[in-house]
């Protein structure tokens, strides 16, 4: 039987969920709301695979429900300033909603409220639940740490030294991962042999950083047993890294997201696991939310602060085919 990891999906999730069905069903049919002209702004966290899918999700639901969609980017990967230039320069009064990927939760919070005055903003991937954004569309980040922490513990199930990957500590997704890995760990007590985080050490997106850190953990502890990244930029970084160093196959990985190197390094066994979310359907429900906002449909409007959660997968050898079969139907 093969392995599946699927994270707790909220009660209001499972709500929206339903609701979600039920609009695409409802929208395949004639509605009057349809033929209301809806523009969408949607603004990711920077290049890559991963924000390719969330673009490719959102042209699709752009064009299922007749929605005209811009996008945008920062040049640079994880580049908030270069985010915050780009919204600054957005015209609100043409667009009916924002979708963002916030890069600053707390540093962005007042450009994101103030926005918010003109047009609804939905955002995915990373959240700002402190914000009067209207609902997230994304992964239950907390839950995606504590999948990444059992994973861990079964790669490791006889504990041992690691180090943790991340981009930086200001992104709101982040901080629910470190939580939900942090606590996962020390929920076990003394139940199950010892995983010790050693450092988090963080990369701001680049590169050549992220490879200095694998190097510098690799340096600092002799008795290290894995290293776990918790952002998908990392993961070909740390095969390659590895891989240059000759030290690739000694060590236990985690990783998250799945790039093309990264599910070569599952197939191959270099990666232990990586834990994959769905951009393509957050790209798609940000879309669909915010044209439904547009024109007014009250019953499906997200209540409270409220999270619409897409859930993720630990991607290991064992599911690999079950996998790939998921990802090519989105092609």
């Amino acid at each position: 039987m093969k392995d599946k990891h699927w994270l707790w999906i909220a009660p209001t999730a499972v709500l929206a969920l339903i609701a979600a069905f039920w609009y695409r069903a409802r929208t395949d049919e004639s509605s009057p709301g349809a033929a209301i002209p809806v523009h969408v702004l949607l603004v990711t966290g920077g290049p890559g695979d991963y924000w390719d899918d969330a673009v490719r999700g959102a042209r699709s639901a752009a064009e299922k429900y007749k929605v005209d969609l811009d996008v945008k980017a920062p040049a640079d990967h994880e580049d908030a300033s270069q985010q915050d230039e780009i919204l600054a320069q957005a015209d609100l009064k043409t667009i009916n909603g924002l979708g963002l990927s916030p890069l600053d939760a707390e540093g962005q919070a007042a450009l994101i409220n103030r926005i918010a005055q003109v047009t609804k903003v939905v955002t995915f991937d990373s959240d700002a639940p402190q914000t009067n954004r209207t609902t997230f569309v994304g992964t239950n980040n907390y839950g995606a740490g504590q999948l990444a922490a059992r994973l861990t513990r079964t790669a490791l199930p006889g504990g041992g030294k690691i180090v943790l990957l991340v981009v930086n500590r200001t992104k709101d997704n982040i901080q629910d991962r470190l939580s939900g890995f942090s606590d996962t760990l020390a929920a076990a007590g003394g139940e199950a042999p010892k995983i010790e985080i050693a450092d988090v050490l963080e990369d701001q997106g680049q590169a050549d950083r992220c490879a200095e850190n694998i190097g510098k953990a690799l340096a600092g502890h002799s008795d290290l047993a894995g290293l776990v990244a918790l952002n998908g930029s990392e993961g070909p970084i740390l095969l390659k890294t590895l891989r240059e160093k000759g030290t690739l196959g000694k060590l236990k990985l985690i990783t998250f997201d799945d790039a093309p190197e990264t599910i070569a390094g599952v197939e191959d066994g270099n990666i232990f696991a990586t834990v994959v979310q769905d951009p393509f359907e957050f790209g798609y429900e940000t879309v669909r939310i915010l044209a439904d906002l547009a024109r007014g449909d009250e019953l499906l409007k997200p209540i409270g602060n409220s999270a619409f959660n897409v859930s993720a997968l630990a991607v290991k050898s064992e599911n690999l085919d079950e996998y790939r079969k998921r990802a090519q139907s989105r092609k």
